[in-house]
């Protein structure tokens, strides 16, 4: 059995930016709706179809009249269909988040938010959808940690405190099966970070 230690200073796979910045219109997807009184949002690369995640997709427009005149959102599957349209006519530009409607019967695989304001700006974003967490490409990647979502940052600590590592370590046997996970990180951290799911076991 051999041990591979992983030092994650921050984020892998399923985490990081995935949005668009072109065209004056910002769009952001985020795996679950960020709390009034959270410090940090889930932005993800990848949404899924089952379970109840409140999978969100964020905009934020400018316009040099301040008011872009409501929001078109639409949500393509990988093979081009429509899967949903929402319509938001009280939207005026700033950054707002809107639940993902997944609808049904969508083809996994890039999906596209199609961002059309009412003053004829529009943009596009690419997000990975498939029926099950389990399912997707960076889960089955068995060389790469994942999270899903970030770190739940606690206000009752410190800024100042949050400095520090967080130690992943696995044993893993020849065949290449997970056979044990542990972590490590500063004690501050214990009460205040959210879960982070294990690596799957192959």
């Amino acid at each position: 059995m051999r041990a591979r230690r992983l030092v994650v200073p921050f984020l892998l796979s399923l985490c990081g930016p995935a949005a668009a910045q072109d065209s004056g219109i910002y769009i952001e997807f985020l795996w679950s709706r960020t709390p009034a009184d959270a410090l940090a949002r889930q932005q993800t690369r990848q949404f899924v179809m089952t379970g109840d995640h409140e999978h969100q997709i964020c905009v934020a427009a400018t316009a040099a009249t301040g008011d872009v005149g409501g929001l078109q959102l639409e949500l393509r599957d990988a093979d081009g269909k429509r899967v949903s349209l929402q319509h938001h006519d009280d939207y005026r530009g700033a950054k707002r988040c809107y639940r993902a409607d997944l609808g049904s019967g969508g083809r996994p695989g890039d999906w596209t938010a199609h961002v059309v304001l009412g003053d004829g700006g529009s943009n596009t974003a690419t997000i990975r959808v498939d029926p099950r967490l389990e399912d997707a490409p960076l889960f089955q990647q068995r060389d790469v940690p994942y999270v899903a979502g970030r770190p739940n940052y606690g206000a009752s600590i410190a800024p100042e405190q949050w400095a520090g590592r967080l130690v992943w370590a696995m044993d893993v046997d020849p065949q290449g099966k997970v056979t044990m996970w542990r972590s490590k990180w500063p004690k501050a951290w214990v009460n205040a970070c959210a879960t982070v799911p294990s690596p799957p076991a192959t």
